[in-house]
């Protein structure tokens, strides 16, 4: 039998993962407007979500597309986070474990679901809400890396060799596998009953589509190379990081990217998070006061796990 550990160390081989030595990012989370204008598209007024020294990361709009909810690791705890347009962070969840990927599940009120670490370094999807804390979602289905809804469905990154694309339903226990070898970005397709992914081929990764109503995927066009974090600007084009400039484009063609213009230089940019009503963009990107250095005898797995995180 493969202990977590050891599966866990497999996997950070696989991919590449950094090592003990290695270090961890410190990013931040901005909040852009976005001005459509006869097709095109360009940020403006940016406002800081999250600038403290060290990791914040995974951002969510909620349902009325003004708070942001996202990951932050303080005193090697990450915990549930909630930024106001007022300005204001606040800590929600506090909580003795680890918490990732805050999510507003549609529907309902004041309820996030979340990739929780739990003491065991089991990784399984959570319910979360000021009132009635933590609730397990899908007891068997782990380890979960990321995740996101549909209406009552809900895409899960399962972490294995390789990674594989998981569905299910809310109040039905277990999860189907639809596919393999999938990339980490998982997004709600605007105006259906889809969620997009990446698979990826020959190192590049390929957008799809997944369709909870006919139950098939369906290819789409490439992201540039070196890119695997993305979100949807509308029913047709995607925004994403090429390396130097976030670019949108067409999600179904692998060429014809434009330069999303920006009021604010970034770098290093990874998690991208358009709020529901299409108005705003939250970047995670790293500032130039780069990286925060760990103690070999302080880490453990759940940190090693962080950077990929």
């Amino acid at each position: 039998m493969v202990t977590m550990p050891l599966l866990l160390c497999l996997l950070l081989m696989c991919l590449g993962m950094p090592t003990i030595a290695d270090e961890l990012p410190n990013t931040d989370i901005l909040v852009f407007q976005i001005q459509a204008e006869g097709g095109s598209y360009r940020l403006s007024d940016p406002q800081d979500v999250a600038q403290a020294s060290g990791y914040d990361n995974q951002p969510s709009f909620s349902a009325d597309s003004k708070n942001i909810f996202f990951s932050r690791i303080e005193d090697d705890q990450s915990d549930i986070w909630r930024w106001s347009p007022s300005g204001e962070a606040e800590n929600l969840s506090k909580s003795p474990w680890s918490e990732y990927s805050p999510t507003p599940i549609p529907g309902t009120q004041d309820l996030l679901s979340t990739v929780m670490v739990e003491e065991t370094g089991v990784q399984r999807l959570w319910t979360y809400s000021p009132y009635a804390g933590f609730q397990l979602l899908f007891p068997t289905v782990q380890p979960v890396g990321y995740h996101a809804w549909s209406g009552e469905n809900v895409a899960l990154f399962v972490l294995g060799v390789p990674h594989e694309l998981r569905v299910a339903q809310w109040g039905v226990e277990g999860a189907r596998k639809v596919d393999e070898n999938i990339g980490r970005c998982l997004q709600k397709v605007p105006g259906r009953n889809a969620v997009s992914y990446t698979k990826i081929e020959n190192g590049e990764h390929r957008l799809k589509i997944y369709d909870f109503q006919t139950r098939k995927s369906t290819k789409l066009g490439k992201l540039p190379s070196g890119s695997q974090d993305y979100a949807w600007l509308d029913q047709t084009n995607v925004v994403t990081w090429n390396g130097t400039t976030l670019v949108y484009g067409d999600a179904r063609r692998n060429t014809g990217w434009k330069t999303l213009v920006s009021p604010k230089p970034l770098r290093a940019v990874t998690r991208l998070a358009v709020s529901p009503d299409g108005s705003k963009l939250a970047v995670v990107f790293e500032p130039e006061s780069d990286a925060l250095h760990l103690k070999p005898e302080t880490v453990s797995w759940t940190t090693l796990f962080r950077p990929w995180r």
